[in-house]
């Protein structure tokens, strides 16, 4: 998940990698204020062959509520690491 500002500076907010399950998992990703105008984009690279898939399932953007990153592998500090 990355966050677009002002159409040009992106900064990644969660990242996963890897075969997840066939289960749904929950994921949340913190998102700092800004003044500056701001996309959210959800970018997913499926793996090879006819079994590679993704989905996404009841987004939401909410203000005001504590929120903390999930699962924590999802910190995008640790890029290329997982």
């Amino acid at each position: 998940v990355v966050r677009r500002e002002e159409n040009v500076i992106e900064s990644t907010l969660w990242f996963m990698t890897g075969d997840k399950g066939w289960v749904w998992k929950r994921g949340m990703a913190v998102m700092k204020p800004s003044i500056l105008y701001s996309q959210i984009v959800f970018k997913g690279v499926t793996g090879k062959g006819k079994n590679g898939f993704m989905a996404l399932d009841d987004i939401r953007i909410r203000t005001g509520e504590y929120c903390q990153l999930l699962p924590p592998e999802a910190d995008p500090r640790f890029e290329g690491i997982h």
